[in-house]
């Protein structure tokens, strides 16, 4: 299932921050900084960040002198950021319609274990999942997790690439399987001493939800656009500066901001 929105191309937008591929990073540091697309891929071709940093690395990080001197070739930013795209991942029932929006895990949680219980055909794996959902689940994570607010999101990435670049970034695969699914099957193996997660997994579909932000306060999303691009371009591997994450504050995503949902 692929459910697109009806209307303006965000990337064609001044101050809109698109990460959906490369050529919609490099579009929106063009419409921030108003260059050209081609001078910015350009300039990042031929730019050696390791050079530059040995010149510099008593005074600031590597992504500071990268904003210093892309600045400094192409001027202080014309535009503000006006508005995000970002990118939630996540292994799902096919065809889910998200119609409540992206919801943070305390809100989430009790369709989740409605959605766990449905998949095994064995009335006793069904059983064992009530029974965990009801009497707490055996896993330090788990309970860390859904006890916090903190950790109730819901998150999502800037970079839609680095969903498939989990092990060169050093982030969790949610596509794979989200951590509080991973969690639950963990502790379902600690308490029956049996797994479960392969019949999990093999009934969800790895999902990624598109969605907007546009509450502009997040002018730092440029130091991270710019390392993730200059990898593009330089065609080095990604890594964890090349990419940040939205986190929602326990407050959901609506609905009216799901721009796209890709079942893959």
């Amino acid at each position: 299932m692929v459910k697109h929105k009806v209307g303006v191309r965000h990337s064609d937008i001044s101050g809109w921050i698109d990460c959906e591929s490369y050529e919609s990073a490099l579009a929106s540091l063009s419409g921030v900084y108003g260059a050209s697309s081609e001078d910015i891929k350009d300039y990042l071709s031929n730019f050696d960040l390791d050079s530059e940093y040995e010149k510099y690395k008593e005074e600031m990080d590597a992504g500071d002198l990268l904003q210093l001197k892309f600045n400094q070739q192409f001027g202080s930013p014309k535009y503000s950021v006006t508005g995000i795209s970002w990118f939630h991942l996540t292994r799902t029932l096919e065809g889910t319609s998200f119609s409540e929006g992206i919801l943070p895990l305390g809100a989430a949680l009790p369709r989740l274990w409605d959605m766990l219980i449905s998949i095994p055909k064995a009335r006793i794996k069904r059983r064992r999942l009530e029974e965990l959902r009801a009497n707490g689940v055996p896993n330090y994570h788990y309970k860390l997790t859904t006890s916090h607010k903190l950790h109730h999101g819901p998150f999502a990435m800037l970079v839609r690439e680095s969903a498939f670049k989990s092990s060169e970034i050093g982030n969790h695969d949610y596509l794979r399987l989200p951590e509080i699914i991973e969690d639950i099957c963990w502790g379902y193996k600690e308490q029956f001493k049996v797994g479960i997660q392969d019949e999990i997994m093999a009934a969800l579909r790895p999902c990624i939800v598109k969605f907007e932000d546009r509450s502009g306060t997040r002018s730092d999303v440029i130091r991270p656009i710019l390392r993730y691009c200059l990898c593009k371009a330089r065609s080095e591997e990604l890594h964890i500066h090349a990419n940040t994450c939205f986190d929602g504050r326990d407050e959901a995503v609506p609905f009216e901001s799901i721009q796209k949902i890709d079942f893959l």
